[in-house]
């Protein structure tokens, strides 16, 4: 894999965001520009997403799908919520 420190998490923010700016629509999909939309990624480093989502893009919705998130209801209202405001959701495998 890659080294850390190469801005793989920063250039990924960027082309969600350069995404949701651009209105785009694909006739296949739903949405406008950025949908909701999921980040798959090393327990370890969840936390470290949601820090550069703030950082780079402090407006937008991001949660975390995991026991150690701060989200008090059901993991399925979660999901409900983020796809309806089309928002990210960081989670682990």
């Amino acid at each position: 894999g890659d080294e850390m420190g190469l801005g793989k998490t920063i250039q990924m923010i960027a082309f969600l965001a350069a995404l949701r700016k651009s209105n785009v629509r694909n006739v296949n999909f739903p949405y406008k520009g950025l949908g909701p939309t999921i980040i798959i990624c090393p327990t370890t480093v969840m936390h470290q997403w949601l820090q550069e989502f703030h950082k780079w893009w402090p407006d937008f919705r991001v949660a975390i799908l995991h026991s150690s998130g701060s989200f008090s209801g059901s993991e399925s209202d979660m999901v409900r919520s983020i796809a309806k405001s089309q928002s990210i959701l960081i989670t682990s495998y």
